[in-house]
């Protein structure tokens, strides 16, 4: 990838004006334009994916980063090759609307547009829902997702509901996705949330 860098908000937009930019990472205490002001103008005519990169790390930050168009909220310290994995899921992701791909893993095939899921040739029934959590830890495969990641990108940023619920949703998810069949691993990670992998016998 070819990275440009940007040493205040101005100087960003200036950027994204002038040059054809794939993905923005931004953060939000900059000089002379802070980054909400910054995601605020380029959503107003670009819908280029957006992960912020922030000191500030309560729920409320989050929900506001989310509100002024980011795609991915990332608090500091942070790992670079969390941020990598980030970058290449959320530019994965915007592929997958902009051309309609489908999420592979293992022996699993999820069509985002049209919510069906494949083990193999065999369809897997699912509800929205446990299409959403599936969809989404594919999307984040091999990356730890907390449970209030799961419900914000499930139910939406303003569910207050317990984060039990997702617990609930993933035992239904796992009961109708038998891993030696999918070729994929459920972990759940204790205190923080769940990933899935590949299936190595």
């Amino acid at each position: 990838m070819r990275v440009l860098s940007a040493y205040d908000g101005m100087e960003a937009l200036d950027i994204i004006n002038q040059q054809r930019v794939d993905l923005l990472i931004l953060d939000m205490m900059m000089p002379k334009l802070p980054g909400e002001d910054v995601c605020r103008q380029i959503r107003r005519k670009s819908n280029i994916p957006i992960i912020i990169l922030s000191a500030k790390a309560e729920e409320s930050d989050r929900i506001a980063g989310f509100n002024f168009g980011a795609d991915d909220y990332v608090t500091k310290p942070f790992s670079p090759k969390e941020v990598a994995t980030r970058v290449k899921t959320v530019l994965r992701r915007t592929q997958l609307l902009e051309e309609n791909k489908i999420l592979e893993l293992g022996n699993l095939r999820i069509y985002p547009k049209s919510y069906e899921v494949y083990i193999g040739d065999s369809p897997v029934k699912l509800t929205p829902r446990e299409f959403e959590l599936l969809a989404f830890m594919v999307e984040y495969a091999g990356v730890v997702v907390t449970r209030e990641q799961i419900l914000n990108a499930v139910w939406g940023y303003d569910y207050y509901g317990d984060t039990r619920t997702v617990d609930t949703l993933m035992a239904k998810l796992r009961a109708k996705i038998p891993e030696r069949l999918a070729g994929v691993t459920f972990r759940s990670i204790y205190g923080v949330g769940y990933t899935v992998g590949e299936r190595h016998e």
